[in-house]
């Protein structure tokens, strides 16, 4: 039989070995460190007290068990609240990077918007949106499940335009917006057209068949890409290209035009107006010509910079998503005329 030990080494013992299970579970190391110092503490006072025995070593053990208690609550304590800083500051910087790349990119869409756009943004000029539209009857007024609509509509209430065209005026609306016109923005159809818009900047959408002013603004500026009078082709009249290509048939695609011209006012730069036209043979055409402009501003930003251009732009109906630009390059703006 062993010598047995003595009661304060027992409990030394015991302590040491609960710490060395305890230790690895304690993974932060402020946590090492109180229960190492408590170890310490209660070692030496153990070993006194196995020495002293009697009550102080109830006593000692108390107290020790106290001390490092609150002890090892103000640490846990401490490094918790050293967490929850640490976590809040990481939450803080990632929404300061977020809003920093939100920032950026307004800046870019802004700075693109204003160099593509120019005077269409300008608020102290008059800008007119023309829309595409088509007169019909009362009686093609139906409802989804074709019964006709016995609505008293108005004129004006009689003009309508596609699904198509509607998307792609959205997307342009949000290029002024994001540009900054915010005054002087009119909306109009070709049905309410004066002359004297002419002398303001304009947007026009559709072809011919829904919009016959963006014809006319064509043939005046003398633009080079030019629709058939059926609107059934577009042609390039100085490269002598024409699309759709042959073989393609329109039933599966659509072509459209993109072009910014530049009208030079005799009374100085300051007075020179803006003519876009986003129009195509058909409403797939003019939905592409649109979101070429909105999806693709920052390369025409980079590439035309601020000067007039025009394009065509090819989309498949099956895949409207996706717009390919067959032909794009600069012109030359024009000077103001006479309007008959």
């Amino acid at each position: 039989m062993g010598e047995k030990k003595p009661e304060g080494a027992q409990i030394s013992e015991k302590l040491i070995d609960a710490i060395a299970r305890a230790l690895p579970a304690a993974g932060d190391s402020a946590y090492k460190f109180v229960l190492i110092f408590v170890v310490l503490i209660v070692l030496a006072l153990t070993m006194l007290g196995a020495r002293v025995g009697g009550p102080w070593l109830a006593v000692s053990l108390i107290g020790v068990i106290a001390a490092g208690g609150l002890l090892a609550g103000f640490t846990i304590a401490v490094v918790e609240r050293n967490k929850s800083l640490a976590t809040q500051t990481r939450q803080a910087t990632a929404f300061a990077e977020e809003q920093a790349e939100k920032a950026a990119t307004f800046q870019a869409d802004y700075d693109a918007a204003r160099k593509v756009l120019g005077g269409l943004l300008d608020n102290s000029t008059d800008t007119y949106v023309v829309y595409s539209s088509h007169k019909v009857s009362r009686e093609a007024l139906r409802d989804h499940e074709d019964h006709e609509i016995n609505h008293p509509a108005t004129e004006q209430e009689l003009n309508v335009s596609t699904f198509m065209d509607v998307r792609g005026i959205a997307q342009i609306s949000s290029l002024l917006h994001a540009g900054g016109k915010e005054k002087n923005l009119r909306v109009v159809t070709a049905f309410d057209w004066e002359d004297d818009m002419w002398e303001a900047n304009l947007v026009l959408i559709g072809s011919r068949l829904a919009n016959p002013i963006t014809e006319k603004a064509l043939e005046r500026y003398k633009c080079p890409f030019r629709f058939s009078w059926d609107v059934t082709t577009l042609t390039d009249r100085e490269n002598e290209v024409t699309w759709p290509a042959q073989g393609e048939d329109l039933s599966s695609v659509d072509y459209g035009l993109l072009a910014k011209m530049l009208v030079q006012s005799p009374k100085g730069k300051e007075h020179d107006r803006i003519w876009l036209v986003a129009a195509g043979l058909g409403a797939s055409g003019t939905r592409a010509a649109c979101k070429y402009l909105h999806d693709s501003l920052g390369e025409l930003a980079r590439d035309m910079t601020s000067e007039p251009f025009a394009g065509v732009v090819r989309v498949d109906k099956n895949n409207p998503s996706f717009v390919d630009v067959v032909s794009s390059r600069k012109i030359a703006p024009r000077p103001a005329m006479a309007h008959a």
